[in-house]
């Protein structure tokens, strides 16, 4: 099997993108305690089930329990996201990274069928650690995207650019 050809890792990087700004900006929308549009719902759970499977992923590397439901989609996503997590260290203190995003996962989808319901402080936590998430995830497909453009299409690069940090 040959590696990624770039016009799939362009592909790639435009779907996430999209995705990552569409879902933090959703987030947003369900902070306001406003009724969401079908759009920013479906927004949302498209989110969510991409966090789940960066859950799934994270939790199989840790347990080392490699029969979940379509394994190389979660090793994937999480492969794709490791650098974006770095950047979320503060919300995994003391808790399972699989759990936190899980949770987070849920609450948004909890809160947007139920847009009334009074948000507590925990709650806000959970939507703050999506939101922060796509977030961080969209600045990093932005340096990927940046870092292709550079790139020999030859290839000489890695899959991923170690110098992910630099865009601090």
């Amino acid at each position: 099997m040959s590696a990624p050809s770039l016009e799939y890792q362009h592909a790639k990087y435009i779907n996430y993108g999209f995705l990552a700004a569409k879902a933090e900006k959703a987030c947003h929308a369900l902070t306001q305690n406003r009724e969401l549009t079908p759009e920013e719902f479906s927004v949302l759970q498209n989110g969510s089930e991409f966090l789940k499977q960066v859950a799934t992923g994270a939790k199989a590397l840790d347990s080392g329990n490699y029969q979940v439901n379509n394994l190389k989609g979660a090793m994937d996503a999480f492969e794709f996201v490791i650098d974006p997590l770095e950047q979320l260290s503060e919300f995994f203190n003391n808790t399972d990274i699989a759990d936190a995003l899980n949770n987070a996962a849920e609450t948004v989808i909890t809160l947007g069928l139920h847009p009334s319901q009074a948000i507590s402080d925990k709650q806000l936590k959970q939507i703050e650690l999506f939101r922060e998430f796509y977030e961080h995830f969209y600045t990093f497909i932005q340096f990927q995207m940046s870092q292709v453009k550079k790139d020999n299409p030859l290839g000489d690069k890695l899959r991923f650019q170690t110098e992910y940090a630099a865009y601090q």
